[in-house]
């Protein structure tokens, strides 16, 4: 996240420098509930003093190859630092050298793992995020950001998932933004009783390499940017996490943010006719949901493109449908995600959100609550291809933006939903 997002979000708060202000709560905690403040705490957003922006790169700690990363690899950083105070947000950084005799053409960074896992230091799942989650990540990226990064996304400024070619013998760096529970959850790494683990599974060479052959990573590591500050700081931050504050021995703190919950799907489908689906068991609060439609099977060359809808619509068990009880074509989708995303996503990429929050994009970056809906699990999406599209396999993708959050006790961490 840029130095003007960062300003963005402290404003909104009501802080007006992120680097020097002065607070009179610098452990960065408040009561959840004033009437009963030992029930559980939560963050201060931008409570600081005296930061101190800083980095630091975390190496993999297993199952790392050179020539074997983008083939299908299971590789682990462990996130034992003690670096950083604060961790703000993080990227996976990776320098690469073509040697192969040939060019080599690799798609978005977005689309290189089948998935990504964070783990608690006894090994539970915190939050897991898809490739197609990480694109919606992305998406939604402020677009002065989006457009200072879209090359070492291997991208373009409009969205491109043609993907980057790198010429033989030349070496190149790339990036995948890590938009994650990280962003919201703001987590103080020594407060806890072990280290967290992100786990990064690559897919298969055969839908990682759209031509050529795979090059070498030199270099793969991830970066953490947040903050540092003064001991006694660092101190209150890990006595709240371990619950060594007499008045809160027995108070857990929780870390609001937002994961991403899925319904997939395959199917045949026509162009222009009707397709119903009951969302079973797609349930929980939801921020906003996407619909991504892809023809199927997946290449390389073809796992980004999302295809158009003539129109789409999700209604509840009584026939009420959301956000407007109307059917959406395309253009009035385009309408409804312009609303929402801080750039030119919408105008270029064919997702499809139904939002529940006045600002979706801020409460997955923080953490708070613009507004939600509940889905019960019986929820029916109807969608209608466009009248170009082929009459072929494709997979649907719901996704939904779900409240959750990390509950902190004595050093141990456990995600909550």
């Amino acid at each position: 996240m840029s130095l003007n997002e960062i300003k963005s979000r402290s404003k909104e708060a009501g802080v007006l420098s992120i680097l020097t202000e002065e607070t009179d709560d610098f452990h960065g905690f408040r009561p959840w509930d004033d009437k009963n403040p030992q029930a559980a705490l939560i963050p201060r957003r931008f409570s600081v003093e005296n930061r101190v922006v800083d980095q630091t790169e975390v190496q993999p700690n297993a199952g790392f190859g050179s020539s074997t990363f983008l083939a299908g690899s299971v590789v682990d950083f462990r996130l034992d630092t003690a670096d950083i105070s604060v961790i703000d947000h993080a990227f996976l950084c990776c320098n690469i050298t073509n040697s192969t005799g040939a060019a080599v053409v690799l798609p978005p960074t977005s689309f290189w793992f089948d998935k990504i896992e964070i783990l608690s230091p006894n090994q539970n799942t915190l939050a897991t995020i898809t490739d197609i989650d990480n694109w919606m990540a992305v998406c939604m990226l402020p677009r002065t950001d989006f457009e200072q990064l879209a090359e070492l996304m291997s991208t373009s400024t409009a969205y491109s998932t043609a993907g980057v070619s790198i010429a033989n013998g030349a070496s190149t760096e790339l990036y995948l933004p890590l938009i994650t529970m990280i962003n919201a959850a703001r987590l103080h790494l020594p407060g806890l009783k072990g280290p967290l683990t992100f786990r990064f599974r690559t897919k298969a060479s055969a839908i990682n390499l759209i031509s050529g052959t795979h090059p070498t990573f030199t270099k793969v590591v991830m970066l953490l940017s947040g903050f540092d500050e003064p001991q006694a700081k660092r101190n209150m931050r890990t006595a709240f996490y371990r619950n060594q504050i007499t008045r809160f021995q027995n108070t857990p703190t929780f870390l609001p943010f937002y994961g991403w919950d899925h319904f997939t799907f395959s199917q045949a489908m026509v162009a222009s006719t009707r397709t119903d689906v009951k969302l079973s068991g797609f349930a929980g609060m939801f921020a906003g949901v996407f619909v991504l439609v892809r023809v199927l099977p997946f290449t390389a060359a073809n796992q980004g493109t999302l295809i158009a809808l003539e129109s789409l619509q999700i209604a509840d068990e009584s026939g009420a449908i959301f956000c407007g009880n109307h059917l959406k074509t395309h253009a009035r989708s385009r309408v409804i995600a312009a609303a929402q995303m801080p750039n030119l996503s919408a105008k270029s990429v064919n997702y499809y959100v139904i939002p529940f929050s006045s600002d979706v994009v801020g409460d997955f970056v923080t953490g708070k609550n613009g507004g939600f809906q509940v889905f019960k699990g019986n929820e029916v999406l109807t969608l209608t291809l466009n009248s170009a599209a082929a009459s072929t396999n494709y997979q649907i993708d719901v996704i939904g933006l779900r409240a959750n959050s990390l509950r902190v006790f004595r050093g141990d961490i456990e995600k909550r939903q």
